[in-house]
């Protein structure tokens, strides 16, 4: 991909006297946009995020001028696989080199492939994170003598220049008649090329991550929030369990007029159908958990059936029978206190399903574009460790102001500029 070009080191006059080339290394300011349109299921149940890249790299002037110069740009890795030609995850189209404000930018076609976890597992509703992590591969050049490191760059005012949502396009030409709400469901209309799974909301979480140790940021994920809806579970599971309930407390009811082969012979009947029935609540996954709500509704089910299946004639009383209706009966409590959950999940995920959502992602009236012939990219992006305030001993400390949020992790830094309160409630990395 691309051509290498050559650099001269950059070394002080003291590390060239003493012989320090051989070590020299350079971090070169870098801005990676990201234009996302739509994430792709293939046959396989993999899903794939399809958009545009945009990579700036800025002050060429500390590279060597030479015809190849236009061609630089740094490659890509996505999920820590290489991103090139021979792997379709991301092919250039074109790149450029603009003379007069020191940058070469380049384009690229984005295929990336997406990890999917399950991070939300109540049954019958089931969330999934689906994220790809980017990041920028450093160069050795100059006879690998000299390393040359792409530190990634955020937007200072407008974060639309860091990613964006490609409009439906329908709504470029009548986005003045369209209000935001259908607008939303526009955009999910459109990025929605899935099958088994819908989008909670269209708009990503994305994540920088600064080495604080090398003092650079190569990395940034970008993170979709997924959910399987609980529809499909309502027909194939709670509704033929409510038959089972119903019938199993009729066989409890009935216990006198039927005899104890036939009681028992329809409480097996009852037990195996739910055997088939229940298993398909449960995730597959590497680390299934073994205490969950999913657990606890299958065991009330089981222990309620085997309890109702005790006739009175055989054990003298009907107390285990009733209390295994009741505990039939009571384990569908566990869907509707599901519902309840997921409802939150769903809030802290997407807190505002609105405008100012939409503002941070799709490019309106408001948007100004960074015009790297134009502009002076130090007037719009900064370094993502010069995100945080830091105190007089050069350490991190929280503010309120900014329009990032950050979490100091020891070696790594995360910034992400998500809403606050959604940030903080969102699943683990």
């Amino acid at each position: 991909m691309g051509t290498k070009m050559s650099v001269a080191p950059v070394v002080s006059a003291k590390e060239a006297k003493e012989g320090k080339e051989e070590n020299s290394e350079d971090r070169i300011p870098v801005s990676n946009f990201f234009l996302v349109k739509h994430i792709v299921e293939d046959g396989d149940d993999n899903l794939t995020l399809v958009g545009t890249m945009v990579q700036k790299v800025f002050e060429t002037d500390r590279l060597e001028r030479s015809e190849s110069a236009k061609a630089f740009y740094f490659e890509y890795r996505f999920n820590d696989l290489m991103a090139d030609e021979d792997s379709g995850y991301a092919k250039r189209r074109r790149s450029e080199k603009c003379v007069r404000s020191k940058c070469t930018k380049a384009t690229f076609q984005m295929s990336a492939p997406l990890d999917v976890d399950t991070i939300f597992d109540v049954f019958p509703f089931k969330a999934y994170k689906a994220s790809v992590l980017v990041e920028l591969s450093s160069s050795t050049i100059e006879e690998e003598t000299h390393r040359v490191r792409p530190n990634l760059l955020v937007a200072k005012h407008d974060t639309r220049n860091n990613l964006s949502i490609q409009l439906p396009y329908i709504n470029k030409m009548q986005e003045a008649r369209t209000n935001d709400s259908q607008l939303l469901e526009d955009l999910k209309d459109k990025m929605d090329k899935m099958q088994d799974y819908d989008f909670i909301t269209p708009f990503p979480n994305v994540e920088y991550i600064y080495d604080k140790k090398k003092k650079y940021c190569p990395k940034c994920r970008i993170t979709f929030y997924l959910v399987q809806q609980g529809n499909s579970k309502m027909i194939e599971i709670i509704a033929p369990m409510l038959l089972i309930s119903i019938l199993n407390t009729l066989n409890v009811i009935n216990d006198e007029k039927v005899e104890n082969v036939d009681y028992i012979a329809n409480s097996a009947a009852f037990t195996l159908t739910a055997a088939f029935i229940l298993p398909s609540i449960f995730s597959k996954a590497n680390r299934n958990k073994v205490f969950t709500v999913n657990t606890v509704y299958v065991f009330l089910v089981f222990v309620g059936l085997a309890l109702s299946s005790f006739p009175d004639d055989m054990v003298g009383t009907n107390g285990f029978a009733i209390t295994g209706v009741v505990l039939l009966w009571l384990s569908f409590f566990m869907p509707v206190i599901s519902f309840i959950r997921f409802w939150r999940f769903q809030n802290q995920v997407s807190p505002t399903q609105g405008r100012a959502d939409i503002d941070d992602f799709i490019e309106r009236k408001n948007y100004k574009q960074f015009n790297h012939e134009k502009d002076n990219f130090k007037e719009h992006f900064l370094c993502v460790g010069d995100v945080p305030t830091k105190d007089k001993d050069n350490k991190y400390i929280r503010t309120d102001e900014g329009k990032y949020l950050w979490t100091d992790e020891g070696k790594y830094l995360f910034v992400e500029y998500r809403k606050e309160r959604a940030s903080c409630c969102l699943p683990g990395r």
